[in-house]
Parts: structure tokens; C-alpha cells; sequence
């Protein structure tokens, strides 16, 4: 009878443990979305008015408080934008860029104008911590006018704590990440 009282109280003990890591204790992150045919200025980011660039979309929110999540849709052209990330999360409220589906990943190149001056198709500025890049694939970051004979790099990410995962890098001029920092996952 002792062993059966002491499970019991083992049973409600780790059943009370459980209940009380709800999804109400975890932080909810903000979610805006990316399309190709999307518009920045004047629209709301939602899968239904989605924003055309993610740089637009991490400047819209005050990301150390909440979180983001920006999801790209992927389009039938692929994105030829420079991504410049230029804002931190932190452990508790990341910046999460992903593919709205992770069975199609979106594509982003480097080849046009967009890029004279730039290193990279999707660059952290100096100390750029807690950024998560998921599902995207980087592909034709050769050389063109301002990078010189060696091209772009993929992703640059200069910083700590950043992850890079079920990324494509393809084509790529330079190398196709670059990493400057420590604790960061490939």
C-alpha cells in the first residue's frame, strides 16, 4: 500500500509540474509576413498584406520586448534584395527570419544594383546577436559591379548566438558564410 500512495503522489506531483508549463508561460513572438508581390509602406505585414522586404519588416517592431518572427513566402521570381540585419534579439526574444513553409524554401539572389557596395546578400551589422535564419536559400552572389572578382558572401553574420539552419547557399562568389563571432550554429 506504501508503494502504491508514494506513485500516486509521484503521478500528481509530475502532472501538476507539467500543467504549469503552459503555452501562456512562453513568450509569444510577433509575426509579420514577406511576399514578393507584397508592399511595404502603408500595409500591415499579415499573410494577407504581407510586406515586400524583410529589412521593412524588422524595423517595425520593438523586438527586445517581443520578439519576431518574419515569414517569407516563397514567390515564383525569388527575391533579389540585400538584407541587412541590423537589430538583436536576445535569449529570451529572438529574431527569427524562416520560410513560411518549410517545404519551400523561398530564394534570394545577389546579382543586381541592389548590391554595389555590399558584402553580402544577408549581412549582420557589427554585434547583431540572437538572429535565426531558417529555410532560405541564397543562390547566384557572383560578381558584379562593387564587389569586386570575388563576389558576395551568402550570409555575413557578425555577432554571437546567431543560427543558421536548413539554408541552400548555391553560386556563391566569396564563401557562403561567412561567421565573425562565437556561440553561433550552422
Amino acid at each position: 500500500m506504501k508503494h502504491f500512495v508514494l506513485f500516486v503522489s509521484l503521478y500528481f506531483s509530475v502532472s501538476f509540474l507539467i500543467i504549469a508549463q503552459t503555452p501562456d508561460n512562453i513568450p509569444q513572438l510577433q509575426t509579420f509576413y514577406v511576399a514578393e508581390t507584397g508592399q511595404d509602406a502603408g500595409h500591415t505585414g499579415t499573410y494577407s498584406d504581407p510586406f515586400a522586404t524583410i529589412n521593412y519588416a524588422l524595423s517595425q517592431v520593438d523586438y527586445h520586448y517581443s520578439g519576431l518572427v518574419i515569414k517569407v513566402i516563397k514567390g515564383a521570381n525569388g527575391y533579389n534584395q540585400y538584407v541587412n540585419i541590423n537589430k538583436s534579439g536576445n535569449a529570451n526574444f529572438p529574431i527569427i527570419i524562416q520560410a513560411e513553409n518549410s517545404n519551400n524554401n523561398p530564394v534570394f539572389y545577389g546579382r543586381s544594383s541592389a548590391f554595389s557596395g555590399k558584402n553580402a546578400v544577408f549581412e549582420w551589422s557589427t554585434g547583431i546577436n540572437y538572429v535565426t535564419i531558417d529555410g532560405i536559400n541564397v543562390f547566384g552572389a557572383t560578381a558584379n559591379s562593387g564587389q569586386g572578382e570575388n563576389g558576395l558572401y551568402g550570409i555575413w553574420i557578425r555577432g554571437d548566438y546567431n543560427t543558421i539552419r536548413n539554408c541552400n547557399l548555391d553560386t556563391i562568389g566569396r564563401s557562403g558564410i561567412e561567421i565573425q563571432g562565437s556561440n553561433n550554429l550552422i
